[in-house]
């Protein structure tokens, strides 16, 4: 074990061959408006351990691949990728030290947008009837929580937008559009932590119809490679396909049957990028009969063509 800096040290270094710590892209960016993104699309080179003092803040994640093994305030802050992406949401009212754990050969790919705790009360005008949301709606023990997120369609295409920007020079423009991109990460994230929506709708859903949404989009994400229409999503989930299409739009703002390509065009992505697979055949599997229509949609979807996923792996 030996120091690399003041906040990184390395825990194994079998080869000695690479002189950097992980090999990939990171972007970080403060912006005026108190808002914080960073993203890491790399792989570590070693066993690092990773120690960081942050301040108070209110964090939301989305880990698109890789793991997090962390303690924050010498509390757990672990999770792994799921289909689709995982987020989570955690909060600490006082200076905390971060201890991350990184394995050598992971990768990673992941954004995090922070903010300071008292950026949704300067938010909210005085006499609203929104409530100001606090430290309390998004940590479930004291001072500091972890709470899991599901994060929606929108919100991973937010992801990938950031995630396309790190390494690269920004301008004012662009460096616009990067923080639009993590507020509604954000806002995806606190919405499903204001106490007014837990149990009523989102806009005016009935909660039942929320949590059958919920399940259709598990089962969508569950079943990447089925031949998925309404009428089998709609049975499994317990629901008229009529009310399937009607609560899926509502909650997620997209058809089922687009998130049911997504989830497809992911599937395809990541067997691109384990080099088990051509183009050809990751075409057919995300169900497009047609090269050329798959890449477009594919280009559209990720940012960059399906020929250059296997380089992405």
């Amino acid at each position: 074990m030996r120091c690399a800096g003041s906040n990184f040290r390395i825990l194994r270094n079998e080869s000695a061959t690479e002189d950097a710590l992980m090999n990939g892209r990171v972007g970080v960016w403060h912006f005026h408006s108190g808002l914080t993104v960073h993203a890491t699309d790399a792989v570590e080179n070693d066993d690092l351990e990773v120690r960081i003092e942050l301040d108070p803040s209110v964090a939301v994640a989305i880990l698109l691949e890789g793991e997090i093994e962390a303690e924050l305030a010498g509390s757990p802050l672990s999770f792994g990728e799921t289909a689709g992406g995982r987020g989570a949401v955690w909060s600490h009212a006082e200076t905390a030290t971060l201890r991350r754990q990184s394995r050598r050969h992971r990768r990673v790919r992941k954004v995090i947008v922070s903010v300071p705790p008292d950026w949704f009360g300067d938010m909210v005008d005085a006499g609203s009837a929104t409530p100001s949301l606090g430290m309390a709606e998004l940590s479930s023990a004291g001072a500091f929580g972890v709470r899991p997120w599901l994060p929606s369609l929108s919100a991973i295409a937010s992801a990938e937008e950031i995630l396309a920007c790190a390494g690269q020079e920004l301008d004012v423009a662009d460096r616009l559009q990067l923080e639009i991109r993590g507020i509604q990460i954000l806002r995806d994230a606190v919405a499903q932590f204001i106490p007014a929506r837990a149990e009523t709708a989102v806009s005016g859903m009935a909660a039942r119809d929320i949590a059958r949404a919920h399940a259709a989009r598990d089962f969508i994400r569950a079943h990447p490679e089925d031949p998925l229409n309404l009428a089998v999503i709609a049975r499994e989930t317990g629901m008229s396909v009529s009310t399937l299409q009607r609560a899926f739009r509502e909650c997620f703002g997209e058809s089922v049957m687009n998130h049911v390509r997504r989830v497809r065009l992911e599937s395809a992505r990541d067997a691109l990028r384990s080099g088990s697979m051509s183009v050809s055949a990751a075409s057919r599997l995300a169900g497009y009969s047609s090269a050329a229509n798959f890449a477009t949609a594919f280009q559209r979807t990720f940012g960059y063509p399906p020929s250059s996923a296997a380089q992405m792996g």
